[in-house]
């Protein structure tokens, strides 16, 4: 199956052994899209997908036709699978690199091209709505991915691949005037005077047609100075390396690791604590990722005071990581409490009131997990002290039924995460109580001492740095107590001035006065941007 590749950007195209292209109906190439992006799939969610005006067992009947069809067209089954369908394993998807690598790894080729060019699902509105969809994200994965890459060849040294890529961001992000501001200055710093004024031109030019505006004060004074022949640095701070943003290797954590490790070997339910900033998401997720995959439920502060507000977050993103499972209609009308979109005829469900009324609210919840829990090795639930009260029990009595399961390790490992001290009262209890039963662990993790500092240094700064202080490691460490947001926020702030000496007499007070300062230091623009995502 190695040899099959199916191509989703640019024209669409299923390309067999024998390098022939295999041509595909329109419903056929939708089926692989939506499988290869979406993953396994309900059959009843595909044929309403492809058939959304036809009965259900008509819509089901006609999907069998379908992949029986594919089948015969290309000597073997692509799609395979009972109630749940899967694209076959070793069909090779172009798209699927570019959305699984890292963001900015590499300076390598970006796969571009618009997901599956030329075709459209007018008349399959939810498809249509999911295919515009996905276009939008892989563009914006792309436009991400072309910038990365510019960076990194521009931090190595490889203007001319550097410029190339920025070309690329140009062509892809057509109203962003620092697109082309860096194509402007890749151009100068290459000796191309006439290239960087034709780009200014190209850029004067887009904005006036597409927008009816002239360019910023920036880009016009980077024009006067190309017209003088001079040849600007970069304005502003100097570019982090990627690294420093997200360094590669966890460090200093060998004694938890061992103590998790032994933990989740005995089934136990593993508690993470810590202080805010001190690494505890980065070092449960890492530790979970390598045991295979993970269900990740984090925690919203505005889930705080809602009942079941932490519920219903975690039931959408347990149906999205399962790909929407088909529900009993007793627990579709249970969730229809929190759930709007399960309410039949607006209808609003009374409040639970009674003890029965309460059972089956969670029976129904518990419900969701069991459908929701194949091929999951371990579910994270961070940031509990943003949960609200009635979710925490709802988790306790989640908890509670599988008391009475065996460690078994086919059985996900449930990993609690929360801020030290903030663990609600009833979470506390819950906690001991599992503990002296010897069914749960509860790790603290501590900030990191000076040798684990020291290396957290020489990994964020990726050997961008020709020399680094030798005092560096010890300052920060004095400075941080070692917790590691801390530590990076203050390396970054240390490369944005372009200085990595700490100074002892003027030493900000803790890592919000940190973020404070560099957020100080950003264009008013770029602190709306900031404002509005918080909002979000």
């Amino acid at each position: 199956m190695a040899t099959w590749q199916l191509r989703l950007l640019g024209p669409p195209a299923l390309t067999g052994p024998d390098g022939r292209d295999v041509r595909l109906d329109r419903k056929s190439l939708g089926l692989l899209a939506y499988l290869a992006l979406s993953g396994p799939t309900e059959r009843a969610r595909l044929a309403g997908l492809l058939w959304p005006d036809t009965p259900p067992q008509a819509a089901r009947n006609n999907l069998v036709h379908l992949l029986r069809r594919q089948a015969a067209l290309t000597g073997t089954p692509l799609v395979i699978g009972a109630g749940t369908l899967a694209l076959v394993e070793g069909l090779a998807v172009d798209v699927r690199p570019l959305l699984d690598a890292p963001g900015g790894e590499g300076a390598g080729d970006v796969p571009l091209g618009t997901f599956v060019q030329g075709e459209e699902f007018d008349d399959l509105p939810d498809l249509a709505d999911w295919t515009l969809a996905w276009r939008e994200q892989i563009a914006e994965r792309q436009v991400e991915s072309l910038r990365a890459a510019r960076d990194l060849a521009e931090r190595r040294g490889d203007l001319t691949r550097a410029l190339a890529a920025a070309q690329q961001v140009v062509t892809h992000d057509r109203l962003s005037e620092e697109a082309h501001r860096h194509v402007m200055r890749l151009h100068l710093a290459l000796g191309d005077r006439p290239a960087a004024l034709r780009a200014y031109h190209h850029c004067k030019h887009v904005l006036s047609v597409e927008l009816g505006v002239e360019p910023a004060p920036d880009t016009v004074q980077l024009a006067r100075s190309a017209d003088r022949g001079v040849v600007p640095t970069a304005p502003g701070a100097a570019p982090l390396p990627l690294t420093v943003l997200r360094p590669p290797v966890l460090v200093g954590r060998d004694e938890p690791l061992a103590r998790m490790e032994a933990a989740w070997q005995a089934g136990h339910t593993i508690y993470v604590t810590g202080d805010p900033g001190v690494g505890k998401t980065r070092f449960v997720r890492d530790f979970v990722a390598s045991k295979g995959p993970v269900l990740y439920l984090p925690g919203y502060p505005g889930s705080r005071d809602v009942p079941f507000g932490a519920a219903a977050h975690n039931v959408r993103a347990r149906l999205a990581h399962a790909g929407h499972p088909a529900l009993p209609e007793w627990v579709r009308g249970q969730l229809a409490r929190i759930l709007p979109e399960y309410r039949e005829d607006g209808a609003v469900p009374g409040p639970v009131d009674t003890p029965e009324e309460r059972l089956a609210y969670f029976l129904a919840h518990y419900e969701v997990v069991k459908l929701t829990g194949a091929g999951v090795v371990g579910v994270i639930t961070d940031d509990v002290q943003n949960y609200d009260d009635a979710s925490i029990d709802l988790g306790a009595f989640f908890l509670a039924q599988g008391d009475a399961i065996p460690a078994r390790r086919d059985v996900p490992r449930h990993v609690i995460v929360y801020r030290r001290g903030t663990l609600p009262a009833r979470a506390t209890a819950r906690q001991e109580a599992l503990v002296r039963a010897g069914r749960a662990t509860v790790i603290d993790l501590q900030g990191l001492d000076e040798t684990a500092v020291d290396t957290l240094v020489h990994d964020a700064l990726g050997g961008t740095v020709a020399e680094v202080p030798s005092t560096l490691a010890r300052d920060l460490h004095l400075l941080t107590g070692g917790n590691a947001q801390y530590v990076l926020e203050t390396l970054r702030q240390l490369l944005e001035r372009r200085d990595l000496t700490l100074d002892t007499n003027s030493r900000p007070g803790g890592v919000v006065e940190v973020i404070a300062g560099r957020f100080a230091r950003l264009s008013e623009r770029a602190r709306q941007v900031l404002r509005a995502a918080g909002v979000l």
